[in-house]
C-alpha cells in the first residue's frame, strides 16, 4: 500500500478510534486531567477547526491553476463554546471528516502528490506531504487523548506508574 492510500485509511480511521475510544466513558474522564496538554474537548475542537479551515483548503490551493500557491496561517488553538459537550463534537468530527474525505477522493490526488504550495513558515510542500502530515496529526491527537484520559489514572496506579512511561511525559 503506497503512502497515500495508507495516510487515507488512518484519516478514515480516526474518527471511528477517537469514537469508540470515549463513547463508553464519563465526561470528567474527556476533559481536565492535565495541564500540559490538551484534553480530549479541545483536540476535538481543534480537528473540527482543521477539518474547516486547514486540509482541504490547502489541498485546494494546490491543485488550483492560480499562480498564488500561499497557504493562510492556521490558527492551532481554535475558541470552543464552554457549553458543548464532547459528543457534540465528535458528531461534528465525524460528518466534517466523511464530507472531506468523501471529497478529496474526487479530486485526481494521485496524479498531483508532487503539486506544491507554500506553507507560511514551512515554505514548498508537497500534496504528497501536506496528506502524509495530515494523517501524522490524526495520530499525534489520537496519542494526546489517550495520554489526557490516562492521566486521570496516575495515581491510582501506585507503583505500577514506574511501567508506565509512555503515558507520562
Amino acid at each position: 500500500m503506497n503512502s497515500y492510500a495508507s495516510a487515507l485509511s488512518i484519516l478514515q480511521n480516526t474518527p471511528k478510534t477517537i469514537k469508540e475510544l470515549i463513547s463508553q466513558l464519563p465526561d470528567s474522564l474527556l476533559s481536565g486531567g492535565d495541564n500540559n496538554s490538551w484534553d480530549t474537548k479541545i483536540v476535538l475542537g481543534h480537528l473540527i477547526h482543521g477539518e474547516n479551515t486547514d486540509w482541504v483548503p490547502r489541498i485546494n490551493i494546490i491543485l488550483s491553476d492560480d499562480a498564488n500557491k500561499s497557504f493562510e496561517p492556521f490558527v492551532r488553538i481554535p475558541k470552543l463554546n464552554d457549553k458543548t459537550t464532547v459528543q457534540a463534537l465528535l458528531k461534528e468530527f465525524i460528518e466534517l471528516r466523511e464530507k472531506n474525505l468523501g471529497f478529496i477522493k474526487s479530486l485526481p490526488i494521485k496524479e498531483n502528490l508532487n503539486k506544491t504550495g507554500i506553507h507560511p513558515s514551512l515554505g514548498k510542500v508537497t500534496l504528497s506531504e501536506l496528506i502524509s502530515t495530515w494523517a501524522m496529526h490524526d495520530l499525534n491527537h489520537l496519542i494526546q487523548i489517550t495520554r489526557s484520559i490516562a492521566n486521570h489514572f496516575k495515581e491510582e496506579v501506585g507503583p505500577w506508574k514506574q511501567y508506565l512511561t509512555n503515558i507520562y511525559h
